[in-house]
């Protein structure tokens, strides 16, 4: 399932729908195919519509400064940059959390012996940040189980700041839609 979900995207990606006007163009003898093709590949990758694009993607979510954020037990950091862990770490050493949640995310491809969640702990270490106020999720590959592993982590009722990319918070909500949770987002 995670290679269909990973896929997926690639195949409707905007890239992949030129190649095959290109192609089928160039097969079929049809130039309005191929410059059908050509006209998406021109406007998808004009940097206005990419920055519109990326700003509707966004939308309603902004990061909130640190010093703004209200206190909460956990800070969560789902995996994918380490800027994201930083933060979380600014947030912790801010008081504005008890604790610091990390998702140990790999997907099946990676070649990397340890997740994702296991680097920032590393980085926590360097860093003399005590390892009483970190946890760590069992292993995961997307969203919806980092979800669950939190989950499996925390008591409900549970006032979490969450940091990640503003285009993930939507999918995240989803996901945290059924918990009873009290989410602040913070990028």
């Amino acid at each position: 399932m995670i290679y269909l979900h990973k896929i997926l995207p690639l195949i409707t990606a905007p890239l992949a729908v030129v190649m095959f006007f290109l192609v089928i163009g160039t097969v079929k003898k049809k130039p309005v195919f191929s410059a059908f093709g050509l006209l998406i590949l021109l406007v998808f990758s004009n940097p206005i519509f990419a920055d519109w694009t990326i700003k509707q993607a966004e939308k309603p979510f902004v990061p909130i400064k640190v010093a703004a954020l209200d206190k909460s037990d956990f800070v969560v950091v789902l995996s994918g940059d380490v800027a994201r862990f930083e933060n979380g770490l600014h947030i912790l050493e801010k008081s504005k959390a008890d604790k610091i949640i990390v998702t140990a995310g790999k997907t099946p491809w990676e070649k990397k012996l340890n997740s994702d969640g296991h680097q920032y702990i590393k980085i926590a270490e360097q860093k003399g940040i005590g390892l009483e106020k970190i946890l760590i999720t069992e292993v995961v590959q997307n969203t919806e189980q980092e979800v669950m592993e939190i989950k499996k982590m925390i008591p409900i009722g549970s006032k979490l700041t969450v940091v990640t990319s503003a285009v993930h918070m939507k999918e995240l909500k989803c996901c945290l839609k059924n918990l009873v949770f009290k989410l602040s987002p913070s990028q």
